[in-house]
């Protein structure tokens, strides 16, 4: 059903901007830093890719909506450091496509801020440690949910025609998984998202 839903939206993206003059496109590419809050671990020490299409539609004089769909690696890291008596190491590797869908407001000429939700679809979920990949199958540790609700905000400069740089952060809503029942080497409780995303956007 998500996978229908997504497709629509993405079709509605690519065909929208012809039959409404009203509605303007775009694309985007960027990088993430992330972490995940409740793995026991500190930083934004995981980067990722983050790119997509979006559409927007003008809302009052100073605003405007916009409908993305994205494809964004989220998770988090921690590397060994021998030197400093850090041996053990681990990384989590999460993959997402998302339909944010948020309202702009122009602040200045050159400048908007931004808020709204997004959903997001999980497609790609891996573990590692000192040991290789952890396997679900064994591992003490709950499933990811396939579903992520996650809310956003975000500034974004018009630097010049058609281009804009984008600095957003994202946090999810609902926990991307559960408290294990047994106690697990990175998590004791539920985790959520942590995400803070630059992206370069270029409008048609």
């Amino acid at each position: 059903m998500v996978k229908y839903f997504i497709a629509v939206l993405f079709s509605v993206i690519l065909i929208s901007p012809v039959y409404s003059q009203n509605f303007k496109a775009g694309v985007q590419f960027g990088i993430t830093a992330s972490q995940v809050d409740g793995d026991n671990l500190t930083g934004y020490n995981k980067a990722g890719l983050y790119g997509g299409f979006f559409v927007n539609h003008p809302a009052g004089e100073r605003g405007d909506f916009q409908l993305e769909i994205d494809f964004s690696q989220k998770g988090s890291r921690k590397n060994a450091d021998p030197a400093n008596g850090i041996y053990d190491s681990y990384i989590m590797r999460l993959s997402y496509v998302e339909v944010p869908v948020f309202y702009n407001y122009k602040i200045k000429k050159f400048m908007a801020v931004h808020g709204g939700l997004s959903a997001g679809y999980l497609i790609f979920a891996k573990e590692y440690d000192n040991y290789g990949q952890i396997d679900p199958a064994t591992s003490s540790a709950p499933p990811f949910r396939k579903l992520e609700l996650a809310a956003l905000a975000g500034l974004s400069f018009n630097y010049k025609e058609n281009w804009f740089l984008s600095f957003r952060f994202s946090y999810s809503i609902i926990p991307i998984r559960d408290t294990p029942i047994q106690p697990f080497a990175y998590f004791n409780k539920p985790q959520h998202n942590n995400l803070i995303i630059t992206a370069l956007q270029y409008r048609f």
